[in-house]
């Protein structure tokens, strides 16, 4: 059993892994969030933690969109 500790961490993993893909960067353009989702699914279980990964997709779309932000000033 996760620790909660643990149990943020993987939540923190997630959250950064779905926000690299669909921001924008310098290098790349943005993905979408279904890509994300993909990603997201593909590497559950060796660079994030099935479980957490297998509720965190399962977020609805719009929910996860209104915590991304617009724009980020440098």
């Amino acid at each position: 059993m996760l620790t909660s500790s643990e149990t943020f961490l993987d939540l923190s993993d997630l959250s950064e892994e779905r926000k690299k893909v669909t921001m924008r960067r310098s290098y790349k353009d943005k993905r979408s969030c279904e890509e994300a989702i993909e990603i997201i699914k593909d590497v559950a279980g060796t660079q994030l933690d099935r479980d957490i990964a297998a509720i965190f997709v399962k977020i609805p779309k719009e929910e996860l969109q209104a915590c991304t932000p617009k724009m980020i000033d440098f």
